[in-house]
């Protein structure tokens, strides 16, 4: 960019309007601490807030096409939504609600806008897809029919889920997140 035709080049600096979801002060900040720092900590009154933050920051590297944090973003969230998980509750089914309760209807939009594949868009579908299933009243049903791109994955999050569930013999997996309705429910 500063090495181009561009109007940057010419001026050394870039101009960089907010844009919510990618855009922020805040995904900005994180960002340049992660270019110079190679690190990513910051202080958040919430669970919900740091789960916005990663996927704001994923979704900024991913227009400025920087790599290298995506899996560290997603392994971030990750813990995030295990936390959440009942500890005493091995089953299934109460587990489902859990994994998408620090979740909000931007997450599933903003996550849903990066490529198919993307570590943190793949996990934000893999938390949806068994309350989706198994919940009578999943809580993003609308958003998850609005959003025709995120179909997809919630299909191979499924698939994941039918086929992890068959080969594992209803073995729960917290740390991989996969979950499915016991056969005696």
């Amino acid at each position: 960019m500063f090495e181009s035709g561009y109007k940057e080049s010419h001026e050394q600096a870039v101009t960089m309007h907010e844009i919510e979801g990618v855009v922020t002060e805040r995904s900005l900040e994180m960002l340049l601490q992660w270019l110079y720092l190679g690190r990513l900590h910051f202080q958040s009154s919430s669970p919900e807030e740091c789960i916005t933050v990663y996927i704001e920051l994923a979704r900024l590297a991913d227009m400025c096409n920087i790599t290298g944090m995506e899996q560290i973003l997603a392994n971030k969230i990750k813990t995030i939504i295990t936390s959440s998980i009942p500890q005493n509750s091995p089953s299934s089914v109460g587990g489902e609600d859990s994994k998408i309760l620090y979740l909000t209807p931007d997450h599933i939009e903003w996550a849903s806008m990066l490529l198919k594949g993307h570590p943190v868009r793949s996990l934000i579908a893999e938390a949806s897809a068994g309350a989706f299933i198994l919940t009578e009243n999943f809580k993003f049903a609308d958003e998850l029919r609005e959003i025709p791109n995120y179909t997809g994955d919630l299909l191979d999050e499924l698939k994941s889920l039918i086929r992890g569930q068959i080969h594992d013999n209803n073995v729960i997996n917290h740390y991989k997140l996969t979950y499915w309705k016991d056969g005696d429910s």
